[in-house]
């Protein structure tokens, strides 16, 4: 029996190691992170990443860096166009990014929508996060219907 992945339409909190090429899912133009939940998986393409910046260093046409938590890291990059949603960001802060998935060749990217600066215990903020995916998703009590996630995203 196939089963069919939901794909979130809401920023889902993740950790840094988790956005890898084996979780990668492209579906045409779009750039999909498959999430694990145990008895299922679901698939996002709007991730919240939580770390310390390094590696920064801005162009004319871009500003990049990194978002590390622990020993894994995730490339953030905002193009032109977005590049103040970044100023102000410098190394060595924490902060939490709001962002979309990105492919520039075989390199996955966070665009940022919003980043700012912020100290957190994340790793408890995404297990608590997974328990409520895995609850509606994987058919626990109450199970949400895939694609209706309003009720989910009140109790996050």
């Amino acid at each position: 029996m196939e089963t069919t992945e939901a794909i979130l339409e809401a920023y889902i909190r993740v950790l840094p190691w988790e956005i890898s090429a084996e979780n990668i899912v492209r579906e045409g133009y779009l750039v999909l992170l498959r999430l694990d939940l145990g008895p299922c998986a679901v698939r996002v393409r709007r991730v919240r990443v939580y770390g310390v910046v390094e590696g920064l260093s801005a162009s004319e046409r871009r500003v990049d860096f990194t978002v590390r938590l622990g020993e894994a890291g995730v490339l953030v990059r905002a193009w032109q166009e977005n590049m103040d949603v970044v100023e102000g960001v410098e190394e060595g802060t924490w902060v939490e990014v709001f962002g979309t998935l990105r492919l520039a060749g075989e390199v996955v990217y966070v665009s940022p929508l919003i980043v700012r600066e912020k100290r957190l215990d994340w790793t408890e903020l995404v297990k608590r996060d997974r328990e409520v995916l895995a609850e509606a998703y994987c058919g626990g009590g109450g199970a949400l219907e895939a694609g209706d996630n309003s009720d989910i995203m009140a109790r996050v």
